[in-house]
């Protein structure tokens, strides 16, 4: 009941569900939405601070170039190393790194749960919070969907093990009154 193996089936299922929730790759970017499950909001059509002063890109090369905003950077594909799929939508994807690496592995499983996700991407995450495209929040780790997805499967569970427990009692004939 709830041991590692059953963490390690749903750990796929719920780290799939989360990244169709969030980033939406089948979609493209399309159906995306936050944590609370919200469209993202547009991006800023203001002029990138990096071209008023003269800058074509940051040390990355993720800055817009010439002196468009990011949104019509984005749209139109003048990003650095950008997912060219996603240049259409506001999903918080631009090198479909921070969405490649919010995936589920074998190692993120134990007798008490799972974990998923990527540490090494932490900064993105607190800047698209700031920004107000919320991926997670240490209250809120799962969209709803995907929570109920959960709590459906441990249910299952748990109901699937009581009724094992009920079958070996009535095997051996005890009969347990609780309550009377």
């Amino acid at each position: 009941m709830l041991d590692i193996k059953f963490w390690k089936s749903v750990g796929i299922d719920v780290a799939a569900c989360y990244r169709r929730h969030i980033f939406d790759p089948d979609g493209h970017g399309a159906n995306a939405k936050d944590i609370h499950g919200n469209d993202y909001k547009d991006y800023s059509t203001y002029p990138s601070k990096w071209a008023a002063i003269g800058m074509k890109e940051s040390a990355k090369g993720l800055i817009p170039k010439g002196g468009i905003s990011y949104a019509d950077a984005k749209k139109t594909g003048q990003m650095k190393r950008q997912a060219s799929k996603f240049k259409g939508s506001t999903a918080p994807v631009l090198t479909s790194d921070l969405a490649r690496d919010f995936k589920w592995t074998m190692a993120g499983a134990n007798t008490k749960g799972f974990g998923f996700g990527n540490v090494a991407q932490k900064g993105k995450v607190k800047n698209l919070a700031k920004m107000g495209r919320v991926i997670y929040t240490d209250t809120k780790p799962l969209p709803k969907k995907c929570a109920e997805l959960l709590m459906d499967e441990m249910t299952k569970d748990v109901k699937g093990a009581f009724k094992k427990i009920r079958k070996r009692i009535k095997r051996k004939k005890i009969n347990i009154n609780i309550g009377k």
